[in-house]
């Protein structure tokens, strides 16, 4: 299964989405972003590619949408 990563605009961002993550039950890693990417603040959360649609839905209900996702 495939994984992508969400990229935020801050680590502000990336650790608010974490906490809120952390009260679901989705399986996700805060990871630093792959050099290549080269956008955000260094920090996104990965997460499995069939979850994506839900997860980003939660997370913009909560405040904290990614300003990109990639797949890796």
């Amino acid at each position: 299964m495939k994984d992508v990563i969400l990229i935020f605009s801050s680590v502000h961002h990336t650790l608010g989405a974490e906490e809120q993550l952390m009260k679901t039950t989705w399986h996700f890693l805060v990871v630093p972003v792959p050099p290549h990417i080269n956008e955000g603040c260094g920090l996104g959360i990965q997460i499995e590619e069939n979850e994506v649609v839900a997860v980003l839905q939660y997370l913009e209900e909560k405040g904290f949408s990614p300003v990109k996702v990639v797949n890796l």
